[in-house]
């Protein structure tokens, strides 16, 4: 009963380490998990992972188990090793051990053997080699002592079943990184833009939404451009009732089996006035995210307000989102000290004292983030 325990709890530590390598989000987490899972298959002195330089950058974390002190040496490790060069040039194989490359005397007697291997004890190893239309993406490189054997045709067998797990879990990671670059590119450009967009999911959950578009959302929720109200509602995005039906809507009539989805989703764009600020309107569209039928569309919100006769397609941004931040009184010494007077004509117009005007003033540059009358004055003219 204890050795079937034991076999049992050894299967359950195998399948855990699997299952936390298929679920892995960033390459470090793929690394440590992909180790705990070779170690448990595989018994090695040290295991090291070097992806290629322009799918991704190294990480000391890829190569925690080894000796190596800096990149460059780690770099030079995979310049020298006969098993990569094997690899690079048969591109058919998936996986080879020193056997395979090279003879033992030859490689006794190489520069790699005396720079990297026998400093460290160390006699046999086993590459395994990713791919991508031929090229070597990346390899791992499992490792064993001089008092060890070489790897048996078990152990690879074994190493030849993970492969495709690994190789699996690593293109997951590499597309997930990718996409995650990608929207934090592109979201660190659309943040400063004055347009108020915010794109939700099928369940109206948000996906991104700029800075802008959350300041209009609260005016239109709350309706009143008091920085009160704008402060409080704009913590997060919340979707007003009447473009949630909008969306619902929107919802109803997309017809997944029509082939042509994603051109008259685009020419479905429905716009609504605000109830009470006839000046503020939204347009919600509903965007196939996958023409080609997989994953469901997304809800894209653009907030205008029609009040800027300069542009009327674009939101005022900037009286929302720096104007508002002002307290009603601070509004009021902003546009004295725009119109020329002093901090002792402002308090004598206002009824304060000077030094109460000018704790203000800080306040406000504080707020809007500038220094000095001459740029509080440039940006009210703006």
């Amino acid at each position: 009963m204890r050795r079937i325990n034991l076999v049992t709890s050894g299967m359950n530590a195998e399948l855990h380490a699997l299952l936390d390598l298929h679920v892995s989000r960033t390459f470090q987490e793929f690394w440590q998990n992909a180790r705990r899972l070779l170690h448990s298959e595989v018994s090695a002195a040290s295991a090291w992972f070097a992806p290629s330089s322009d799918w991704l950058l190294p990480c000391a974390a890829f190569h925690a188990e080894t000796a190596f002190e800096s990149e460059a040496e780690f770099e030079r490790f995979q310049r020298l090793h006969p098993l990569k060069a094997f690899l690079d040039a048969n591109p058919h194989k998936l996986m080879a051990i020193f056997g395979d490359a090279v003879s033992d005397a030859c490689l006794l007697k190489s520069k790699f053997f005396r720079e990297f291997m026998a400093p460290q004890r160390e006699r046999f190893s086993v590459v395994l080699a990713f791919r991508q239309q031929k090229r070597v993406r990346a390899l791992i490189g499992l490792t064993r002592l001089q008092n060890d054997r070489d790897f048996s045709p078990a152990e690879l067998r074994a190493l030849g079943e993970l492969h495709r797990h690994l190789g699996a879990a690593l293109q997951e990671v590499y597309e997930l990184q990718r996409e995650r670059s990608a929207r934090g590119a592109l979201e660190r450009l659309l943040a400063p833009l004055p347009m108020s967009i915010a794109v939700l999911d099928w369940n109206l959950d948000l996906v991104y939404c700029n800075e802008s578009a959350r300041q209009s959302g609260a005016l239109w929720i709350t309706g009143r451009e008091h920085p009160r109200y704008l402060k409080k509602a704009a913590n997060g995005f919340e979707v007003p009732r009447e473009l949630r039906e909008l969306c619902g809507d929107l919802k109803k009539a997309w017809n997944w089996r029509d082939k042509n989805r994603a051109r008259s989703s685009r020419n479905g764009t429905v716009t609504v006035d605000h109830r009470s600020l006839p000046a503020l309107r939204a347009s919600v569209r509903l965007e196939d995210s996958n023409p080609r039928g997989f994953g469901l569309p997304l809800f894209v919100v653009v907030f205008e307000n029609m009040a800027d006769p300069a542009n009327p397609r674009l939101p005022k941004a900037k009286s929302l989102s720096q104007f508002a931040q002002l307290s009603v009184r601070e509004r009021e010494v902003a546009s004295l000290v725009c119109t020329g007077d002093s901090n002792k004509e402002v308090a004598s117009k206002l009824g304060k004292s000077v030094l109460t005007v000018k704790t203000q003033l800080q306040s406000i540059y504080a707020k809007l983030g500038i220094v000095g009358r001459g740029r509080l004055v440039s940006l009210f003219q703006q």
